[in-house]
């Protein structure tokens, strides 16, 4: 027989079990329909929840038989739903007053290749001047709410095309 703290114990265990098993990835594949042709060209998977203590991972498998043309692939590209529409989420892609090189304009995925979308859930942007001359770094952890990413795309059967996948961030 149980006793009440080994209940409660049990009960507590399920729960973590059930929010571990409901927190799993979305997988979406994006089709190329041009010309009546019905092939999976990606496949992108991606958390459809996470708690404002985790990093959001995303990956872009290239399921197709061709090479696929991603845009802008280090371009971290999120947005925040706010009302009726979407707030960009400022991010800094290169450290305050770095001269960085430019990011690639394009990745090739050849059959099977993966592209990975990683962002610590922290909306930053550069300040004012500190005294060394270097601007300031300025970051807070994201809000909870719905956002959304974009991935930009081409396959040699189709047009650039853009996919738009949405996400939750919850309180912990």
């Amino acid at each position: 027989m149980l006793t009440s703290f080994s209940k409660f114990k049990a009960i507590i265990l399920l729960f973590f079990i059930l929010l571990f098993l409901t927190h799993c990835k979305s997988v979406d594949k994006i089709v190329d329909t041009e010309n009546n042709v019905n092939h999976e060209i990606l496949q992108i998977l991606y958390p459809d929840t996470l708690f404002l203590a985790e990093n959001f991972h995303a990956s872009i498998v290239n399921i197709s038989t061709d090479t696929i043309i991603i845009y802008l692939p280090d371009l971290k590209q999120f947005e925040k739903a706010e009302g009726q529409s979407w707030r960009k989420v400022k991010i800094v892609q290169c450290p305050c007053g770095a001269n960085c090189e430019p990011s690639p304009k394009t990745k090739k995925l050849n059959p099977g290749e993966k592209h990975f979308i990683d962002w610590n859930v922290q909306e930053s942007w550069c300040g004012n001047l500190l005294k060394n001359g270097i601007p300031e770094t300025i970051e807070i952890k994201a809000k909870p709410g719905n956002y959304r990413f974009s991935v930009t795309y081409s396959s040699p059967n189709t047009e650039k095309g853009k996919t738009v996948k949405e996400f939750t961030i919850l309180e912990p």
